[in-house]
């Protein structure tokens, strides 16, 4: 079955990306995999991904940019999107953007919820981190909620 083939090799790039072995990545795409104008936001990635890791911060801001504001479906575009702009010394409000308009599109998004709580609370916006609590809370288990409200050191009243 070519669909369930050409599903392993995504999964296998998301694989390499998420352990952070870009050489492996840089092959694997190398070798032909076929994006196709579904999966162009996935190749946006991985090419932006690479190019940090070359040191190409100028192909990889502007890969990055791309995707924080052209697919709020795409979780981990968003997120690391986010997080390469909070690490290159981008206004923190910039970060908080990314993350509220993709929340606007996709609210139940796991990722996106998490990281926009932790920056809604670090800039202060208390109670938007609150009613974003209260959204993530029926999505994950209850031993995951507590866990990330400690890792994160958020209090409020959801945590009574």
């Amino acid at each position: 079955d070519m669909h369930l083939f050409d599903d392993i090799k995504y999964f296998e790039l998301r694989l390499y990306a998420a352990q952070g072995q870009w050489t492996k990545l840089k092959e694997r795409i190398q070798q032909g995999v076929v994006f196709g104008p579904y999966r162009e936001g996935e190749r946006i990635y991985y090419d932006a991904l690479t190019h940090y890791a070359s040191g190409d911060t100028v192909h990889a801001a502007k890969q990055f940019n791309w995707l924080a504001y052209n697919n709020p479906y795409f979780d981990e575009g968003i997120v690391t999107a986010a997080a390469y702009f909070m690490g290159h010394g981008a206004d923190k409000l910039k970060v908080y953007t990314i993350l509220s308009e993709a929340l606007l599109v996709n609210p139940n998004a796991v990722k996106i919820l998490k990281a926009y709580i932790a920056m809604a609370h670090e800039l202060g916006y208390n109670a938007y981190a609150d009613s974003a609590l209260r959204t993530l809370q029926p999505l994950i288990s209850s031993s995951a909620f507590r866990e990330f409200v400690v890792e994160n050191q958020l209090s409020g009243s959801l945590l009574q």
